[in-house]
C-alpha cells in the first residue's frame, strides 16, 4: 500500500474519531439536560401535590368549624356564606386535581 493512501486512511480515521466524539458528548450533554428537565418537572409536580393536599387539610378544619352547630346558632348568615365559599374551595381544588 503506497504511503499516501495509509495516510490518506490515518487523518480520516482520526477525523471520523474526533467527530463522533464530538457528537456523542454533544448527545450525551442533550440526554442530561433532559434528565434534569424531567427531575424538576417531578419536583414542581411533587411540591404541588404538598400544597394542594395542604390545601384540602385547610379547608377541611374551616369546614369542621363551620358546619359546627354552634356557630350555625350564633351567626347563621356568617355561616351560609361561608358555605358557599366552602364549596367554590372544594370546586376549585378538583379541578385542579
Amino acid at each position: 500500500m503506497p504511503p499516501q493512501i495509509f495516510l490518506l486512511l490515518v487523518v480520516f480515521l482520526v477525523s471520523f474519531g474526533a467527530a463522533y466524539m464530538i457528537f456523542s458528548r454533544k448527545h450525551v450533554k442533550r440526554e442530561l439536560q433532559k434528565e434534569q428537565n424531567q427531575q424538576n418537572f417531578l419536583n414542581k409536580f411533587v411540591l404541588m401535590e404538598e400544597q394542594l393536599a395542604a390545601l384540602e387539610k385547610r379547608l377541611s378544619n374551616v369546614e369542621t368549624i363551620v358546619t359546627d352547630s354552634k356557630f350555625e346558632e350564633s351567626s347563621a348568615k356568617e355561616a351560609i356564606n361561608l358555605k358557599s365559599e366552602l364549596i367554590e374551595l372544594k370546586d376549585i381544588i378538583k379541578n385542579m386535581k
